[in-house]
């Protein structure tokens, strides 16, 4: 993620089907870039002032509120990745892993 960070580009579309392991390297492998976001901002002509363009790209569960209000920011990529973890250490899909009255994550199992 490091790596796809500094390229100044953010992926959009972590989740369990663009990761692949690579046996020869005993690695995890991000694919399919055909969703990313170049981290830039374009000066209008009119007002001079610094706009960006987006479009919500990304996979429903696996996408934070803000990649989905079409403002992704590197951090969305870090999400996406914390869910994909959490769904490999409870074997539970997005949707169904436990939240509380204001859409937290809740696991009442792990100390806070």
């Amino acid at each position: 993620m490091a790596f796809v960070h500094q390229q100044k580009v953010i992926h959009r579309d972590i989740k369990p089907a663009n990761l692949i392991k690579r046996k020869k390297y005993n690695k995890m492998l991000l694919i399919d870039f055909g969703a990313v976001k170049e981290v830039t901002q374009q000066g209008t002509k009119v007002t001079g002032e610094e706009t960006s363009f987006t479009v919500a790209v990304g996979y429903p569960g696996y996408m934070p509120n803000e990649q989905q209000a079409f403002k992704p920011r590197y951090s969305s990529d870090v999400y996406g990745v914390g869910i994909v973890y959490l769904q490999a250490l409870t074997g539970l899909p997005p949707n169904q892993l436990p939240q509380d009255e204001s859409g937290e994550f809740n696991f009442p199992f792990i100390a806070r």
